[in-house]
This record gives structure tokens, C-alpha cells and sequence, in this order.
């Protein structure tokens, strides 16, 4: 995975650096965390939250794997499910603004993307991973990902990137 990151991801112990650095952000900024995950099932707050001290910044996490619950708990509009798929830019914002809206936070990540093994969405591959961080004023960034590996290295990979790419977003 060091090949998707700047630096190394791990420290001496094999704990992940790049949540212990998130976390010391958010704690000195004051900046509360929440989360929308599709495809990584929740990996997200469970790394977030193998972190001491995480309550201080991390309000929690949806997991919305199906469109139903996209649409019912994110408030992701119907129209964008069926004209771009769960699995696009599009989804992934309004992802992230439905879970900053609800889980009343600061900021928000988004993750949707195909962790395999199959694809299920013509024209797009496993691996395909869309993150997207509402930040203070609903100002959205998005990223889209191209990750190999089976469905666990996907996973693990998306799940690594998001809290890389808001770390890098918040930094500023």
C-alpha cells in the first residue's frame, strides 16, 4: 500500500500513522468526524475508533451499503442513483453532505466504489472507489480511485485513502 501513500502508513508497532495523525488534528482543531460508507462496510470508524481518545472528534459512522438506506438515512436523491449509480461522483457528494447534515458534524467522508468480486456496474471495474469529504461551508472534494487486490485489499486500501485525503484537506 505504500506505493498509494506519500509516506509510510505504519510506525514501528504496525499501528497505522496516518489515524493516530488524523485524530491529533481533529483534537487540536476541534473538528468532529462523520462518516458515510458503502462499499468498506464500516472499516472506516472501526480503524477511526481502534484510536484512544477517538470520542473527541469522531461522532460516528452510517453504513449504507444498499440504495435504500442511501435514500432513507443519507437523503441521497433517487435521480442520482439512477441516472449515475451508487458507484459515482455524484453519489459519493451527496453522500457526504447527507452525513454531515445528520451526523451533525464538521466534516464528513463519503465512500462508494466495487470491492469485488465482481463488478455488477457495466462499465466500471473492481477497484473503481469514489471518496468525497464535505468540509466546513459544505465545500466538497472528491477523489476517484482505482485500487487492485482482492476484496479485503480493496477495502483496506479505500478505507487508508479517505483518511489520507482528509488528512491532507484538513492540514491547509
Amino acid at each position: 500500500m505504500k506505493e498509494i501513500f506519500e509516506k509510510d502508513i505504519f510506525n514501528k508497532t504496525g499501528t497505522y500513522t496516518i489515524l493516530k495523525e488524523l485524530g491529533d488534528i481533529l483534537k487540536e482543531k476541534k473538528i468532529h468526524l462523520v462518516i458515510a460508507e458503502s462499499c468498506t462496510g464500516g472499516l472506516i470508524g472501526h480503524l477511526i475508533t481502534e484510536i484512544p481518545g477517538s470520542s473527541e472528534y469522531f461522532n460516528g459512522s452510517f453504513v449504507v451499503y444498499t440504495n435504500i438506506l442511501k435514500k432513507r438515512i443519507l437523503k441521497v436523491p433517487r435521480t442520482l442513483l439512477r441516472k449515475y449509480s451508487a458507484v459515482s461522483r455524484e453519489v459519493a457528494m451527496a453522500m457526504a453532505k447527507g452525513a454531515k447534515k445528520i451526523g451533525k458534524a464538521d466534516v464528513s467522508i463519503a465512500v462508494t466504489g466495487i470491492a469485488g468480486p465482481s463488478s455488477g456496474y457495466e462499465g466500471k471495474q473492481i477497484g473503481l472507489v469514489y471518496v468525497a469529504i464535505c468540509l466546513v461551508k459544505n465545500h466538497i472534494r472528491i477523489k476517484e480511485f482505482s485500487f487492485s487486490g482482492d476484496r479485503s485489499a480493496i477495502k483496506m486500501k479505500a478505507a487508508l485513502a479517505a483518511m489520507d485525503f482528509l488528512l491532507k484537506e484538513i492540514q491547509t
